[in-house]
């Protein structure tokens, strides 16, 4: 007998569609996100690394849907199609290699996960100015052939900023190359001898 009582709100707001995918397991969706709830018997259940450490005692656990889905779908892949267990597998991998050091007992090198790559990166160019936005030529402000760029010291490391910002042109060319080469890890490093420097009062006056 089903005695799961089922959460009726979400964190993300009121359920616009409710899947019921197990036994204390539901899909919830709402208007602007989304994520699984799993019951205190399900959370108990997974595997000693999938499991989240903190949990709300008799309420079950929410897992949003654009990362955290991936506990759920591996934790129970038999209600999960192969070809969502492989993106699980890899969006772990790739993004929460944390996690899949306490599951599997692998040590995940740079090589292996995107995050691990950005991480040694990062760590290489701490003193140097990294991208953190950027304005193609479409923008008033842009010569064309350019893309205007506000970079800062370290880039962005966990969601921080390490201020001031600089302002650079690059050459579109050379800024769409970046993306293309082996390793690459969303993240572009400014030349000062090279590059050219952009005027911060031409975006405080297009603002």
């Amino acid at each position: 007998m089903n005695t799961t009582i089922y959460p009726k709100h979400t964190p993300w707001g009121a359920p616009h569609s409710t899947r019921f995918v197990a036994e204390g397991i539901v899909r919830y969706t709402t208007g602007g996100h989304g994520g699984y709830w799993l019951s205190p018997e399900r959370v108990a259940s997974m595997p000693d690394g999938l499991r989240p450490k903190e949990l709300e005692a008799d309420c079950g656990v929410w897992f949003e849907e654009d990362e955290q889905w991936t506990l759920v779908a591996l934790a129970f892949p038999m209600y999960f199609a192969e070809d969502v267990i492989q993106a699980a597998l890899r969006t772990v991998l790739n993004w929460m290699p944390e996690v899949w050091e306490a599951w599997t007992g692998e040590t995940v090198t740079p090589a292996m996960s995107h995050r691990r790559a950005r991480e040694v990166f990062l760590e290489q160019h701490k003193n140097d100015q990294i991208v953190v936005a950027a304005f193609g030529s479409w923008d008033k402000t842009v010569p064309k052939g350019m893309v205007g760029v506000v970079a800062v010291t370290g880039g962005r490391s966990a969601g921080t900023l390490n201020p001031p910002e600089t302002f650079w042109l690059v050459d579109e060319t050379e800024y769409a190359d970046a993306r293309k080469q082996p390793g690459y890890t969303g993240d572009f490093v400014i030349d000062p001898a090279r590059h050219q420097s952009w005027s911060r009062e031409v975006l405080v006056k297009a603002a």
